[in-house]
């Protein structure tokens, strides 16, 4: 029986089959990362370790494999020693680090925390015995949630709040979204993985057109008015035009210091993660920058109108002028279904797309001021 899953690069499992050999852990060897997730469909690793040389990046693999499987430790095995990176990592998610050169010594103390009692070794089987106690534990967790919430759900009554009911929601049979961004009266949703945009009614979100993007990865997407622009895993903006094709108009890049971006209808802004540092930079191919702001809270992610910016972070919103990217200015809470992987602005409606365990939703809220 195996116990840990090993996504790498095909030049290093030689080395990667000796080094978990020594530590005692039996492993498999996926081709990449949706035989991965395919394998997680019906395993239950005690640990996935992912290589940075794999493809995917590392970055884009932990961030799927935590959506998939949120409760298996991940393990970046780092090509080299970067404090930083390593920080990175761990606030995206992962148990663990370890840095190069791999031993077996340092695999070993890894495996020996993740290994615990309630994770079983990797054997492909059904789980029907333990889906009545699972079933139990969360109705009476969600039971749990509810009493408090209703205790204790008006202690903020004084605080600006989201107008939100269930018409708000749609669920999206999408895989793997990672941006959003409209043309007329649709609001498209990106789905890296599919390689895809998905279009829907912004009214009331029924499904229309897929566009196909073939042969591109893309991490990240945004509305740049009169263009939609995308990301690539290897840092290359592509400007694409709001046509039926949604044609390339122009590639610039690498640009390998953010991972984030937004476009007030003058300047765009990005956000590198790692520094804590949002940018502000002329709309042009080289994104000339013209000054840095430090950010002291990251967000998960962010977006910006012609007045100000937006600040998602779980179960709540911060605003802030754009003058003054760093002064908050009001705060709202929300409540969504799993955790937010593509978020936008329009005309003062918040656009999230958001899930876990294989069920996506569109949401969108508008902003308003409850009395209390």
């Amino acid at each position: 029986m195996r116990e840990i899953i090993v996504l790498s690069h095909e030049s290093e499992i030689s080395k990667l089959r000796t080094l978990f050999a020594l530590a005692g852990a039996d492993a498999v060897y996926p081709r990449d990362l949706n035989e991965t997730l395919e394998l997680l469909e019906r395993t239950e690793p005690c640990a996935v370790f992912v290589s940075e040389k794999a493809e995917p990046s590392a970055q884009i693999s932990l961030r799927e494999l935590k959506r998939h499987s949120p409760s298996v430790p991940v393990c970046v095995l780092m090509s080299k020693r970067d404090e930083e990176t390593e920080r990175y990592y761990i606030r995206h998610g992962a148990f663990s680090c370890i840095k190069y050169p791999w031993t077996p010594e340092d695999a070993s103390q890894v495996l020996k925390i993740a290994r615990k009692p309630l994770l079983k070794k990797l054997e492909f089987k059904e789980r029907k015995k333990y889906t009545k106690t699972i079933l139990t534990g969360v109705f009476i967790l969600a039971i749990s949630i509810s009493y408090f919430s209703y205790i204790y759900g008006f202690k903020s009554a004084k605080e600006k709040i989201l107008s939100q009911n269930k018409n708000d929601t749609v669920r999206i049979h999408l895989s793997h979204p990672s941006g959003i961004f409209f043309s007329k009266d649709k609001v498209f949703v990106y789905d890296w993985l599919l390689q895809s945009a998905f279009s829907y009614q912004e009214k009331d979100k029924t499904p229309m057109e897929t566009v196909k993007i073939p042969g591109e990865i893309y991490t990240y997407a945004a509305d740049f008015l009169t263009q939609a622009v995308f990301l690539s895993d290897e840092g290359i903006i592509h400007r694409r035009a709001k046509d039926k094709n949604l044609s390339v108009l122009e590639k610039a890049g690498p640009f390998k210091d953010f991972s984030q971006f937004c476009f007030d209808g003058v300047y765009v802004w990005t956000l590198d993660e790692k520094n804590k540092i949002l940018s502000q930079r002329i709309n042009n191919k080289d994104l000339e920058k013209i000054k840095d702001y430090p950010v002291s809270k990251i967000p998960i992610l962010f977006s910006c109108s012609q007045e100000k910016f937006y600040y998602l972070y779980e179960g709540h919103y911060d605003s802030a002028l754009l003058k003054d990217p760093e002064k908050i200015i009001s705060s709202a809470k929300y409540s969504l279904q799993g955790i937010p992987y593509a978020f936008a602005q329009k005309d003062g409606v918040l656009w999230i797309a958001h899930g876990s365990n294989g069920e996506y939703f569109l949401t969108s809220i508008s902003e308003r001021q409850k009395k209390p």
